[in-house]
């Protein structure tokens, strides 16, 4: 009987876990020039996170189910889910000049031996 129990509260742990992160919307004020995310805390009701690009940061080794942290809040995006993808690449940090493709040697062709 207590098996059942345990397997409810750790599904439930799992599933608060993940979703805590998960921005299910993403709006952008353009006056202000700020982002507010909306996520659900453990008892499902909404959350507002309110940043700017500047509180953005972009960890090296992303964590599992986090793209980026903002104001310390680790937030999981799915670029699928943009209207504009311009707004991804600004969070991501792919629009500053010091990131370029060709800097990451990416080619279509397998090396030679």
């Amino acid at each position: 009987r207590s098996f059942p129990v345990f397997l409810h509260l750790c599904n439930s742990s799992l599933n608060s876990f993940i979703s805590k992160k998960y921005v299910t919307k993403l709006y952008y004020n353009q006056v202000e020039d700020k982002y507010t995310a909306v996520v659900y805390n453990i008892l499902i009701r909404p959350k507002k996170i309110e940043f700017k690009l500047s509180d953005v940061k972009v960890p090296d080794i992303p964590g599992m189910f986090t793209t980026f942290k903002a104001k310390n809040h680790a937030l999981f995006v799915d670029l699928d889910q943009f209207r504009d993808p311009a707004h991804f690449e600004k969070l991501m940090g792919c629009d500053k000049d010091s990131f370029s493709l060709e800097d990451q040697h990416i080619s279509s062709k397998p090396p030679k031996h």
